[in-house]
């Protein structure tokens, strides 16, 4: 490749910024398409908020909202839920060139996934309207947790893991230690953390015969006889080893803020024994061994589902990483949310239901629809020997019938798209009482309408830091001169050699057949045969 010609407005929605992307060995020459004109907007850029809230309590979200030559105009901030006004605020621009962040707290009142719509009030003299309007979803659960941690020794691992529970109120916590350890009230815990060896028989048994969610901290009890997680088998060579971390991208149980992903790719190490992990199962592994930028398959977090969920955090020296975090930022927000979003996920999915449904309930209109199903019979293990049949409606009361087809251990379906609006759906297995509900969006691709104001200077960026240059529409003659002159842009000559036998050339072979013929015919003439 001698040049790359791109012909944009400077403006990307999806993905990393193309300025900080893998290294090109070639120049890039861009075409600089589109209005660099500030027209008077107001938009809201972006909005932040968590996936789940609990009800009745209060949750954050974070809205930015920029305006360009709006001096002196006022305009209104709505939050509306269920088509009713749950937050109002008024906004005075105070510049031309404005922006400001607003963290508000919204009542969360309604179980179920709730939508919320965004709305800065419209202006006379506003010439893209679509950025006034942002719709997001969450998921509002109604539990408080209760968790239940037995230790056989202390270790400030375990101190930073009760750190992140105790600062939210959504969890209780309570700490044994396994010789007073009493197993009457079990059933009262949303799940158990064990920390250390447990060697005693009949709290094994009590625990195991359980089906409430475990999050255990080392490999003892994996090592040892593998009571707790029966698909997976870790043979230990008894040596300790510093191990840094990698995020396991195909992990999709829960979703990694950017800040998260990039914290574990530069923690301090952890420690884990070397050895050899052997899966069977259901098992997702969330975090992995990186070894510079290559990511080994050995895990450090993983995730073991049968008849109920179990994590598995198979190094220690966590506590590192809380201090790491704290020097950084002042702060633990990115830390906790490592442990926060694995407890959750554990607590919140109960596999005590036979029939899960997974899905997305925000999709954007250029996205598959797909859904995956599993199916458990009544000792909780896994099956796919059933039918399941799903009906989808849309707003206007079309009814649209599918069936799911069977992968290895579970069920997958995908429809396509859909046209957008809002859906709802019910799966139902064939011939069992077993039923699964919801509702999901199709949203139409706003990204392209948030603003209309070219980027020329992210063009003429992107072809310094690539030794090319920036032209416009009107210069083509100019690309394709220096485009010729460039020294990448050279002529290559390509040499091909082939050989074959004499033998496959066909005239030759038919001039030695026909001499043959001739020395016959001659010999056969005179007499010599």
């Amino acid at each position: 490749i001698s040049a790359l010609i791109i012909a944009s407005d400077g403006l990307y929605n999806s993905g990393s910024n193309p300025l900080y992307g893998r290294h090109i060995n070639y120049p890039i020459y861009p075409i600089a398409l589109g209005d660099t004109t500030i027209n008077k907007d107001i938009s809201i850029i972006r909005v932040y908020n968590n996936d789940f809230a609990f009800r009745d309590n209060r949750f954050p979200i974070e809205i930015s909202i920029s305006a360009k030559k709006l001096k002196g105009e006022n305009v209104e901030l709505n939050i509306l839920n269920n088509k009713q006004v749950v937050y109002s605020e008024s906004i005075d621009i105070t510049n031309d060139d404005y922006f400001v962040n607003k963290k508000v707290l919204i009542e969360a009142t309604e179980l179920g996934v709730q939508k919320y719509e965004i709305k800065l009030s419209v202006l006379e003299q506003e010439k893209n309207k679509k950025n006034n309007l942002y719709n997001t979803y969450i998921d509002v659960i109604d539990s408080r947790y209760n968790v239940l941690i037995i230790n056989s020794f202390s270790h400030p691992d375990l101190a930073a893991y009760r750190s992140v529970l105790e600062q939210n109120k959504n969890y209780m916590v309570e700490v044994s230690h396994v010789n007073d350890f009493i197993a009457d009230n079990l059933n009262n815990y949303h799940l158990l953390v064990l920390f250390g060896e447990i060697t005693d028989q009949e709290t094994i048994q009590m625990i195991n015969s359980s089906e409430i969610p475990l999050l255990i901290f080392g490999l003892d009890n994996l090592e040892r006889d593998n009571v707790f997680t029966p698909s997976v088998i870790f043979n230990s060579q008894n040596l300790i080893k510093d191990v840094y971390s990698g995020f396991n991208h195909e992990f999709s149980r829960f979703t990694f803020s950017d800040d998260l992903q990039s914290f574990i790719n530069t923690a301090p190490p952890l420690n884990s024994f070397l050895g050899k992990f052997n899966f069977s199962g259901n098992v997702d592994v969330v975090l992995k061994e990186r070894v510079g930028d290559y990511i080994r398959d050995n895990p450090l977090i993983f995730i073991s589902q049968q008849k109920r969920k179990v994590g598995v955090v198979a190094a220690d020296g966590f506590w590192r990483w809380k201090f790491y975090d704290y020097a950084n930022k002042e702060n633990n927000k990115v830390f906790n949310e490592l442990f926060i979003k694995l407890t959750q996920y554990l607590v919140l999915e109960d596999l005590k239901e036979r029939f899960v449904v997974d899905y997305q309930n925000r999709i954007q209109e250029n996205k598959d629809v797909v859904f995956e199903a599993r199916l458990f019979n009544e000792s909780f293990e896994l099956i796919n020997n059933k039918e399941i049949e799903i009906i989808i409606s849309n707003e206007d009361g079309d009814d649209f019938h599918y069936v799911f087809s069977d992968y290895l251990d579970f069920y997958k379906l995908s429809i396509g798209k859909l046209e957008t609006g809002n859906y709802s759906f019910i799966a139902k297995v064939r011939d069992e009482k077993l039923i699964q509900e919801g509702v999901f969006e199709v949203k139409s691709i706003e990204l392209e309408g948030l603003t209309e104001v070219a980027d020329h200077h992210f063009l003429a960026e992107l072809a310094r830091l690539t030794n090319g240059k920036m032209f416009f529409k009107d210069q083509s003659s100019q690309l394709i001169s220096e485009i010729s002159n460039h020294e990448n842009h050279q002529n290559i000559i390509y040499e091909t050699e082939k050989s074959q036998e004499i033998i496959n050339i066909y005239w030759i072979l038919l001039s030695l057949l026909f001499l043959i013929l001739l020395e016959w015919i001659v010999r056969r003439y005179n007499g010599l045969i």
